[in-house]
């Protein structure tokens, strides 16, 4: 979760709202969990529309990607004027389930622009890496909001055509069946939809007023 938050300050989190007796073991997937056969007690789904299961599911939230890069990357490049513009640089893809690395669908109050990116690229199946690659100057990639929030603040990336973003995916959580879950896995689901909802809220809310919110430090 941070991916959707640490999972040290979601431990905290429980101990804080009441639920002391809950350990969270955090495992990170690229793909839908099996729960069953994994024992896990819940899942956590970033997508458009969940497949077709027997789960349960409940959603929590929504997250959209913004296009990011650092100063560093932008003193050497000119910053993109418009999408088509980004055929001129760098491009970090992300290699993520529900994003097409070799075309990015953006979205503006003017409508929806395709991007095709061409030639050589690094490509990344994981949001912190990807941060990791756009702190480094390595070029321009698309970052989760909740990945790029704490670097947008910093300074340490800043937004390249704040105009745009990509589709705006849901936020899942998933669990087996509604009748066996344990009554403490109950109050922890209420708990994620309070707490990483009202997160998830706040920073669209702040990343839709950028750049005007989020401005890079004096150079």
């Amino acid at each position: 979760m941070r991916r959707c938050e640490s999972a040290a300050r979601q431990r905290k989190r429980t101990v804080d709202n009441g639920l002391p007796e809950v350990s969270v073991d955090l495992l990170l997937s690229q793909r839908m969990p099996n729960l069953l056969e994994e024992q896990l007690d819940i899942g956590i789904v970033i997508t458009r529309t969940l497949p077709d299961s027997a789960y349960v599911s409940q959603n929590i939230g929504t997250s959209h990607c913004v296009l990011a890069a650092s100063l560093k990357y932008l003193a050497a490049h000119p910053a993109p004027a418009c999408p088509e513009d980004l055929i001129d640089d760098q491009c970090v893809l992300p290699a993520t389930v529900g994003y097409a690395p070799d075309e990015w669908h953006l979205q503006s109050a003017a409508g929806e622009a395709i991007f095709r990116p061409a030639g050589p690229h690094l490509s990344v199946n994981d949001m912190g890496s990807m941060s990791q690659a756009l702190r480094d100057g390595a070029g321009i990639g698309i970052l989760a909001g909740f990945s790029a929030i704490d670097d947008l603040r910093s300074g340490a990336l800043v937004r390249v055509l704040p105009g745009y973003h990509t589709q705006v995916r849901n936020v899942y959580v998933v669990y087996p069946s509604r009748q066996l879950v344990d009554a403490k896995i109950k109050r922890f689901v209420v708990m994620l939809k309070t707490h990483v909802g009202d997160h998830l809220d706040a920073y669209t809310r702040e990343l839709d007023l950028a750049p005007a919110t989020i401005a890079p430090p004096d150079r």
